[in-house]
């Protein structure tokens, strides 16, 4: 099956020039109408990382959100925004980047990202326990507005890690540690939530954006092009190639691939609008990569996990030592010790997996006193 992804060619943040290149980008996708109808409620999603005027290209433009919740409202659909991203305070960060008013003006709606709710698994999910906040789910379409930005974690930063924003609060330093510095682990945890989220759109801000130690730390770039498509994959496999990096160096684009989400091969994917060879950049400054979880000492990490997050826990008078465990753990920290079952929390993924498939409900979730103060339960589940 081929995705489409298409290219299109803007240099300036003029308002009527990015309508014009979201509307030739959004295009070759089929009728808007298709994606949005009267009374639907859509959440637009930018990057709002920080606090950061649009002049310092670390959060998505005004104008191409303009350009997007215009359309949107123009098809009789109600138009909600939010993020929960990075560090900082939600209005401040809407104020600063200018979406703030840009919302106010068009009459959308303007949400706090809250009330965690977990995400039902799908059966082929290396991670069991994904929680959004309950504004994302009750959406009744999404439409996702990533910044195109090199990333000091990531590599890159696109159409499938913008979504990370929908996650709430605590949660977000929770998938930090509970990686334990594994970019695959931390990318294939993007991609699955990239699957449930399921954006009807994506329109990249590729007009000017980041190199070197982004997301927020880097020089700006003029890159000089909008995005789109429906497949978040596909499109990060196009910016990749533009930026001169290969994308199977990309953890989350190494993620997709392993689990088989997307269009990750070049000749799955259809370029339209222009020429990719138009756009590409073969200098860019690469970020100095950091570890995915904190800069602490190793015995404070093993504190924080410890105070901060939800583990597995075995019931040893429940457990028989039937090994399905075991067998399903995707980081072989689970083991039978005697006549006892162990598991090796330094390298626990927390993906729930054996909790999942324990014939004696054996295991079950508890979380770190700091993980309950900070990070409360989901409110409920969906499918």
């Amino acid at each position: 099956m081929t995705s489409s992804v298409s290219l299109v060619s803007c240099k300036t943040y003029d308002l009527e020039t990015v309508k014009v290149a979201v509307h030739d980008a959004l295009a070759p996708h089929g009728e808007f109408s298709s994606f949005v109808r009267p009374g639907m409620s859509v959440l637009l999603k930018p990057n709002l990382l920080n606090a950061s005027p649009p002049e310092r290209c670390v959060t998505t433009h005004p104008a191409v959100f303009e350009a997007v919740a215009q359309l949107c409202i123009d098809h009789g659909a109600k138009v909600i925004t939010g993020d929960c991203c990075g560090y900082g305070s939600p209005g401040d960060k809407m104020r600063a980047s200018g979406i703030g008013a840009v919302s106010r003006r068009l009459g959308a709606e303007i949400v706090k990202f809250d009330g965690a709710v977990r995400l039902e698994p799908h059966a082929s999910n290396v991670h069991r326990r994904i929680e959004v906040a309950r504004q994302v789910v009750e959406a009744d379409a999404i439409i996702n507005l990533p910044k195109l930005k090199t990333h000091c974690q990531m590599l890159l930063t696109g159409a499938v890690k913008n979504l990370f924003g929908c996650v709430v609060g605590a949660r977000k330093p929770q998938w930090h540690i509970k990686s334990t510095g594994e970019r695959l682990y931390f990318g294939m945890m993007l991609v699955e939530l990239y699957e449930h989220l399921a954006p009807a759109l994506t329109v990249v801000d590729g007009v000017i954006g980041h190199e070197g130690n982004g997301p927020a730390n880097g020089q700006s770039r003029p890159f000089g092009v909008i995005l789109a498509g429906t497949d978040c994959v596909a499109i990060d496999v196009v910016i990749a190639r533009m930026l001169g990096v290969e994308p199977s160096t990309v953890p989350v684009l190494q993620a997709a691939q392993k689990l088989g989400v997307g269009a990750w091969s070049p000749e799955q994917i259809e370029i339209c609008g222009e020429r990719l060879e138009d756009h590409a950049i073969r200098d860019l400054k690469l970020p100095k990569m950091m570890d995915i979880d904190f800069p602490l000492p190793q015995i404070a990490k093993r504190l924080a996990r410890h105070a901060l997050l939800p583990r597995p826990y075995v019931d040893q008078a429940a457990c028989t030592l039937c090994n399905e465990c075991v067998t399903v753990c995707p980081t072989d920290v689970m083991r039978v010790g005697g006549e006892r079952l162990e598991i090796d929390y330094d390298g626990c993924i927390n993906c729930f997996l054996c909790e999942d498939v324990c014939p004696e409900d054996a295991i079950f979730e508890k979380t770190g006193l700091l993980g309950k103060l900070l990070a409360p339960s989901a409110v409920a589940s969906v499918p």
